[in-house]
């Protein structure tokens, strides 16, 4: 008798536990936060997260590499750098800066040594730049292009595309910043040579179109800067 009420107490714990430990389960789950669930929709409504500054990292890459361009054509001025840069700039002119772009005329102006050697491809890039240029950074290539008026006018009417020029705004420009009386002795200086071009025999008419441009252009200068210079 005493063994079969030991079994049945054994029996009993047993199953007491069993029904302890479905409880503590159930309770367990019914505490425990459910995970989300993402259907596709949720994660296509995400919204991507884009860089704010991305465009601005893309065109400053795209100016450097301009930039670079221009400093390795100054020491090697052939026809792949002129059309890699030209290429750059055509599809990214916002690279270029309106106003007081100092890196952009820091590279023209380190074409100087350029104009001793009398390069052609300098002279097809000035050309071009011309005609795609405008605003404050064509003035910066047409200053550095009156490089060539004052100390070779007659390669500079050899030189100058008309279509790229046709009011010949470079005979109006100064390659560095001077007094009133040396820009009227410059523009007097470029005058006589023009006009000595345009009388001669030794130039073709194409060549004399562009001298007699560029003289008109400097009347028109004369005119605007001879009064201030009486007032003074």
């Amino acid at each position: 008798m005493k063994y079969i009420v030991g079994i049945v107490l054994v029996v009993m714990l047993i199953r007491i536990d069993f029904i302890l430990s479905l409880f503590d389960s159930f309770r367990e789950s019914v505490s425990a936060p459910s995970a989300p669930v993402l259907n596709d929709e949720s994660l296509e409504s995400r919204p991507t997260t884009i860089p704010v500054d991305k465009d601005q990292a893309i065109n400053t890459s795209n100016r450097d590499n301009f930039l670079n361009v221009l400093g390795l054509f100054s020491r090697n001025p052939d026809e792949a750098l002129r059309l890699q840069a030209f290429e750059i700039l055509r599809a990214n002119p916002e690279i270029l800066l309106k106003k007081d772009d100092l890196e952009f005329n820091q590279a023209i102006f380190s074409w100087r040594d350029l104009l001793t050697q009398e390069s052609s491809e300098l002279i097809l890039f000035l050309n071009d730049l011309l005609m795609v240029l405008s605003g404050d950074n064509r003035k910066t290539v047409a200053s550095f292009y009156s490089l060539i008026l004052d100390e070779k006018p007659e390669y500079f009417v050899k030189s100058l595309s008309f279509e790229a020029d046709k009011n010949c705004s470079i005979a109006r420009e100064f390659s560095a910043p001077l007094s009133l009386s040396e820009k009227i002795e410059i523009l007097k200086t470029r005058y006589a040579f023009l006009e000595r071009i345009f009388l001669s025999e030794d130039f073709t008419p194409a060549e004399k179109r562009i001298a007699n441009s560029c003289i008109e252009a400097i009347r028109l200068e004369q005119e605007k800067l001879l009064p201030s210079e009486s007032e003074s």
